[in-house]
């Protein structure tokens, strides 16, 4: 068995490494200067690479998600059941949040278990909140459980559930406080049990409150991550929790120790530990989960894509020493990426085209080459991420509000990147409700400088666009240019 571990070991870090050292470092020793640009060279190089291999990754989960149905078609042919003796709690987890609201979610959803087998694990710092809390659970009678500290935020308050409840359930469903299931869900899900393999069933949640552009655009990127890349992992066996919408199975999850309190994700790492003991869930992709809110302003998005970046960072080493499939761990390695992508890569998109235009630093040799193989790529990957999407009416102007929203990722994801670097711990945050009034000029003041840089950088590229006498530098600057505009 050690020796079956340290296979897989290696296997990670020598598909890890040659794609984001091999390949990047030889590609840059071809085309890159002779000179300090060649950071910026090795960087793009990086960019590129990871780009490509993400974009052909999805080309395949797009045929695979096409075979997915059924899973989708074995949920509605089941008839309406009830938990056939099951024993099935629900976990409400709540943090300072409109009792009300709490209390409206806990009640619609107790009625696939019982108002008794609904649990609202509650952090609550606010004693007006905590005594309302109380006060409803005893007049509706569902379960109120607070907590005076936070230790592992979100998974303490599960495992701390687990330690004193944990023996009276088979299965228990964990939902946010502001989601609501339909009824009837849980009966039907409890069918994907049948193989003692899966030890989670997931479900995504449906937004019904998008007021803002910033909550409908968050919405919109999450069409493909749902609709396609957790399809097309159901269909690998290589799902991941979504920290809420999980239906788990007990016995497992304790067998691994509870949920991961050392990451501010504990659902994917999760995850990953249940996959090495040789389990895996299944994600079922029906509208069964709503009420929810995505982040309606720019904090709540900043706060969120925090808190997901700096997991994803915190999985890598883990990922490394996992002794699961290569499907497996290609799959959450291109989770992983995804991050480094939109972080530290995506600032040096922005720094090489300034640099270049301003500076005249040339960071390829060979500019043409980029113009000539990328950009005809990029158009062919756009088409086809266009056309997977377009049953769902994700068109162009849905891409361009996706992209939009990333394009401000970058500054807190890479905060995110250093705090994992140097070793930092950061609290769990909740992502704030509500869409504000006001954004913190801290908070939007780099995106701001990053729009000017481009803006300034692309006057002056069209500047030299138009008076440059040689044929290949006007290559170069154009396709400056092109990055710069944001592509």
């Amino acid at each position: 068995m050690l020796m079956v571990m340290k296979a897989a070991a290696a296997r990670n870090y020598a598909v890890f490494l040659s794609l984001i050292v091999g390949a990047p470092l030889i590609i840059t020793i071809l085309i890159g200067p002779r000179s300090p640009y060649s950071i910026i060279t090795f960087l793009i190089i990086l960019d590129i690479v990871i780009a490509i291999s993400m974009a052909a990754t999805y080309l395949r989960y797009r045929t695979l998600a096409n075979t997915y149905y059924r899973g989708v078609l074995d949920f509605y042919s089941q008839k309406p059941v009830d938990l056939n003796g099951r024993r099935v709690a629900i976990l409400v987890v709540s943090y300072n949040e409109d009792p009300l609201m709490v209390a409206q979610n806990a009640l619609v959803s107790s009625l696939s278990v019982g108002p008794e087998n609904v649990y609202v694990l509650d952090d609550s710092t606010d004693p007006t909140i905590v005594t309302r809390l109380k006060l409803i659970a005893e007049r509706t009678g569902f379960n109120y459980v607070h907590r005076d500290n936070r230790r592992g935020y979100k998974a303490g308050a599960i495992n701390d559930w687990l330690r004193a409840y944990g023996d009276k359930y088979d299965y228990a469903m964990i939902l946010d406080a502001d989601q609501m299931l339909l009824p009837g869900v849980i009966g039907r899900l409890l069918k994907f049990f049948d193989d003692d393999r899966v030890a989670f069933v997931q479900i995504p949640q449906y937004y019904s409150n998008t007021r803002t552009w910033i909550g409908m655009s968050s919405w919109i990127q999450q069409l493909p991550f749902l609709r396609v890349v957790m399809r097309a992992r159901d269909v690998q066996r290589s799902p991941f929790m979504l920290g809420s919408g999980t239906l788990f199975k007990i016995r497992p999850l304790l067998e691994v120790g509870g949920f991961n309190e050392d990451t501010v994700t504990e659902d994917i790492y999760t995850s990953l530990e249940l996959l090495e003991r040789g389990y895996y869930g299944r994600y079922i992709d029906v509208p069964a989960l709503w009420s929810g809110e995505p982040p309606q302003s720019y904090t709540a998005y900043w706060v969120q894509q925090s808190r997901w970046s700096l997991g994803g960072f915190q999985l890598l080493p883990r990922l490394l020493n996992a002794s699961i499939v290569l499907t497996q761990f290609w799959d959450y390695l291109n989770g992983v990426l995804y991050w480094f992508k939109v972080s530290i890569l995506a600032l040096a998109e922005v720094v090489a085209p300034v640099l270049f235009i301003f500076l005249n630093a040339y960071y390829f040799r060979y500019a043409q080459l980029f113009f000539i193989i990328y950009i005809p790529i990029f158009f062919f990957l756009l088409y086809n991420y266009l056309l997977s999407m377009k049953r769902y009416k994700y068109g162009l102007r849905a891409f361009l509000a996706h992209y939009s929203l990333q394009s401000i990722d970058s500054f807190p994801t890479t905060l995110s990147f250093l705090t994992w670097i140097t070793g930092r711990k950061r609290p769990f945050k909740v992502t704030p409700k509500g869409g504000g009034t006001r954004t913190p000029i801290r908070l939007i003041l780099p995106t701001l400088i990053i729009i000017g840089l481009l803006l300034a950088a692309s006057i002056l590229g069209i500047m030299k666009l138009l008076e440059g006498a040689n044929f290949w530098y006007r290559v170069a600057v154009a396709v400056n240019l092109f990055w710069a505009s944001g592509f």
